[in-house]
């Protein structure tokens, strides 16, 4: 992964664009204000996020660009976390989660151990530990 273009600071404008975008609420929907100003706790969020985007051709950016308006929501730090990291019962569905994912999909596959079979005779029949069987009725005879 480390052929993988360069993260860049999101510009001033592409916030505002996007801010302008959600009319100023998170999109989580919790209807708390987001600015695009430094130190309010608004989050920016990529969507898909950049791990699982593909690179261009000529290696620069990612597809869809990291700065199309697009792509990026505006997030309060509690959705973020959330949707990058899960709930904290499970990563399922999450930025990380899918990461694993595709991380163990394009790995090659494990050598899996058999336990060997028993050697047996093709035609041989498994013996019986006992001289004696049960009948149905309860009475014990000899085989």
């Amino acid at each position: 992964m480390s052929n993988r273009p360069p993260r860049k600071a999101i510009p001033i404008r592409i916030k505002r664009l996007i801010i302008e975008r959600q009319s100023g609420v998170c999109k989580c929907g919790c209807n708390r204000l987001v600015s695009h100003l430094p130190k309010t706790n608004t989050h920016f969020d990529h969507e898909p996020a950049l791990i699982l985007r593909d690179v261009n051709e000529s290696g620069t950016d990612y597809l869809p660009p990291q700065h199309d308006p697009d792509y990026i929501d505006a997030r309060c730090p509690d959705s973020h976390r959330a949707k990058t990291h899960g709930t904290g019962a499970t990563t399922a569905g999450t930025d990380i989660g899918k990461r694993k994912k595709e991380r163990k999909r394009s790995r090659p596959a494990k050598f899996k151990r058999r336990w060997p079979r028993r050697n047996m005779a093709p035609n041989r029949k498994p013996r019986r530990r006992s001289k004696w069987k049960r009948k149905v009725s309860g009475e014990i005879v000899r085989r």
